[in-house]
């Protein structure tokens, strides 16, 4: 619904104000979305909705290929692609560590 580029204000007349905000970063717990922002810009996102917990990393490396970058980092597992060369896409894992075909937690665009 809101994309990179997007002003902040777009969100706050569809939603509302933030329920929790910073000089950078906008949260929206009830839509489990937090904008990141500069001069009201949205310059990143991050998507945590709990349905998201149904993905896994299987299905993600089918669906998607070969990942720019997989990193596993204080317990959770990164994993990077490039969208159109200019955009990351970063999906978090649950560590894949102890389970080799990980659970989505969130994901990242900026």
């Amino acid at each position: 619904e809101f994309a990179i580029g997007n002003n902040l204000h777009d969100v706050e007349a569809k939603w509302g104000p933030a329920e929790d905000k910073s000089t950078f970063a906008a949260n929206y717990w009830s839509h489990h979305i937090r904008f990141y922002y500069e001069k009201n810009t949205i310059t990143g996102m991050d998507d945590f909705d709990p349905r998201l917990q149904n993905i896994t990393w299987k299905q993600i490396r089918h669906k998607y290929g070969k990942p720019v970058s997989a990193v596993e980092f204080e317990g959770n597992y990164y994993v990077t692609y490039r969208l159109h060369n200019k955009l990351n896409l970063i999906f978090v894992f649950q560590s894949s560590v102890t389970n080799k075909n990980p659970y989505l937690e969130l994901y990242q665009v900026s």
